[in-house]
């Protein structure tokens, strides 16, 4: 990841503004500062109707079944005394150095599912989730933004570690999408048209 990546997300959050707060209960007292995974979800409304773009990694673990379609997410980055960007260790916490956990969230948007910051219409900042790591099966966090796209065709090409990229109806998810990310999106699902009920009144 080049230093110039980082200064085009810092651009466009600076341009974009704050994101918009999904007011979950149940995120109360979650520190950013704590996480070191960070994700996007790329949605898009018709009507009342949400889809989202979802992908599928390339297969690392020979031992285990084929990856399903999951969540973008992936590791926050911290820059070191060069000025060399690498992976943020689990238990480190965030500091002046570090991404932000939206920065992350970007990157890894457009690294694994192509994503166009141009493209992106809304952002909305979820906050934190449980899932259990595919390899080892431990509990891990992740911090969570959704962004609403205006064109569902514009996306760029991805990093050769995504094997697969699709548009999934919440519905279409659950019946195929990775176990431990189903109850991440049916939960985003329910608070984004909880967002659009409330916001047209």
């Amino acid at each position: 990841m080049s230093v110039d990546f980082h200064s085009q997300i810092a651009n466009f959050i600076r341009k974009l503004g704050t994101p918009v707060a999904i007011p979950r209960p149940d995120r109360i007292g979650l520190l950013p500062a704590n996480y070191t995974k960070a994700g996007v979800v790329p949605f898009h409304r018709s009507g009342s109707q949400l889809q989202y773009y979802l992908m599928k990694p390339q297969a690392s673990h020979p031992h285990l079944p084929p990856p399903e379609f999951q969540l973008c997410k992936g590791t926050r980055m911290r820059q070191d005394q060069a000025q060399v960007w690498a992976d943020m260790r689990d238990g480190e916490v965030a500091d002046e150095n570090s991404e932000t956990l939206l920065q992350t969230a970007l990157r890894e948007g457009m690294e694994e599912v192509g994503l166009r910051l141009e493209n992106i219409r809304q952002l909305y900042a979820l906050g934190g989730f449980h899932f259990a790591s595919a390899s080892t099966g431990k509990d891990k966090q992740v911090w969570l933004f959704a962004v609403q796209v205006e064109d569902r065709e514009d996306f760029l090409a991805t990093e050769a570690t995504t094997a697969e990229r699709a548009w999934l109806s919440i519905e279409e998810f659950t019946a195929h999408g990775r176990p431990d990310h189903r109850y991440i999106l049916s939960d985003i699902d329910y608070w984004l048209k909880k967002e659009y009920t409330h916001s047209s009144r």
